[in-house]
């Protein structure tokens, strides 16, 4: 198995489709992907709506099919997004038609049009899939989007222990078989939250732990976030340019 990210996130990953993968058991197992729409995107949108009442812009990077892009449009928001996967993009929602793009943000550069134009760029389970060798590139292209003073709203698969923490080099190497339970989601650059505040702030931005937390807040008093693990506080960064 090797994850090539632009043959990657085909039709075969996408729920409720299923890519099978043989574990470091020997035993074939079926992974059932993300949706391409999560009625909980809505309710993020309307946590940052309340969190950052300035925020009018927002890029979503990595915005698979717009999930997060049309329910953000929805309640007001002027939101577009990017994806790498050409799948997501040619099945986006309706309410996404015309606001996303297929873009390599490990190859490409923000265009005079996106440069600096955005209040939020927000990144929703990307950072993780992103080769090291890639990372400084990508967080440069995310950087870049946000105008002097935006907020970038991140939420990162992060490790819980040690044995998670693992790194895949690159495209072209194989998946180890002991590793292919947590390489099949893509996941391929697996650290602690500590380790990607640290990577985030080199790059120029400044964390906001006071938003942070009241995101939080908002979450644990949702009826349908508060057990939503992977958008807790291991998981969501926020901070400014």
């Amino acid at each position: 198995m090797q994850i090539k990210p632009k043959d990657w996130y085909n039709e075969n990953y996408f729920y409720p489709n299923k890519r099978t993968y043989v574990d470091q058991f020997g035993v074939s197992r079926e992974y059932p992907g993300p949706s391409l729409d999560w009625h909980g995107m809505t309710i993020v949108a309307g946590f940052i709506k309340e969190i950052f009442p300035d925020v009018e812009t927002i890029y979503d990077i990595g915005c698979s099919a717009g999930s997060f892009v049309s329910r953000s449009r929805d309640i007001g928001f002027d939101t577009i997004g990017c994806d790498i996967s050409t799948f997501a993009i040619q099945n986006c929602l309706d309410g996404a038609k015309g606001k996303v793009r297929i873009v390599d943000i490990t190859k490409a550069q923000p265009s005079a049009q996106l440069s600096k134009q955005h209040d939020m760029v927000v990144a929703l389970d990307l950072l993780e899939h992103i080769y090291m060798k890639d990372l400084d590139l990508a967080l440069r292209y995310i950087t870049e989007s946000v105008k002097p003073g935006g907020f970038v709203f991140f939420c990162i698969a992060t490790v819980r222990a040690d044995n998670e923490q693992y790194v895949h080099p690159d495209e072209n190497t194989v998946v180890p078989p002991d590793r292919t339970w947590q390489l099949v989601s893509g996941h391929v650059n697996n650290q602690y939250l500590g380790w990607w505040i640290n990577k985030i702030e080199s790059c120029g931005i400044k964390t906001d732990y006071e938003k942070m937390m009241k995101f939080q807040l908002m979450r644990v008093n949702n009826m349908e976030m508060k057990d939503v693990e992977s958008w807790g506080v291991r998981n969501v960064y926020v901070g400014r340019k």
